[in-house]
């Protein structure tokens, strides 16, 4: 079966099966999907070299081998997360002071003035909390020997 179809730009694809009892219709998205497919494997065979990867088996790493501090990694994450924290606050604290309240408005006044203090002594001990975080981080190295892992920490590879 030969079918062909033109789009509004003027490409064209031919499609060509041995499938009489389909549809060109229903052929073509099983043929662009295979694709899809198609492409993927041959990224992963020339990126990852996935057909390589004959066996399951693993082997120890060379204690040599250097490896991302996992203490560094903990640290990092965290200070990711206060880094996080303390510009949603600080982003808060902006639309609090851009949004003021007369003091004519007691009541309202006391309570934007609670909100604003409470935010501004968050920002604070993150702000503290995330200096301390980066002194650690400068004194703790980002890369250490395999050897130099604890035992839960070690792993090994795949076979090569």
């Amino acid at each position: 079966m030969t079918s062909f179809h033109l789009t509004e730009s003027g490409h064209q694809t031919s499609l060509i099966s041995t499938a009489y009892e389909l549809q060109a219709d229903g052929l073509a998205p099983r043929m662009f999907t295979r694709w899809c497919q198609e492409n993927f494997f041959r990224y992963m065979m020339q990126h990852f070299a996935i057909d390589l990867l004959s066996e399951y088996g693993t082997e120890a790493i060379p204690g040599t081998e250097t490896v991302v501090n996992p203490v560094w990694r903990s640290l990092d994450r965290q200070r990711n997360s206060l880094q996080n924290k303390l510009r949603y606050r600080q982003a808060k604290f902006a639309q609090i002071t851009l949004n003021t309240i007369p003091k004519e408005q007691e009541k309202a006044y006391q309570q934007w003035i609670r909100k604003k203090s409470g935010l501004l002594e968050e920002i604070e001990n993150l702000s503290a909390q995330l200096a301390e975080i980066k002194q650690a981080l400068k004194g703790t190295q980002k890369h250490i020997a395999f050897d130099e892992l604890e035992e839960a920490d070690q792993f090994n590879r795949l076979s090569s």
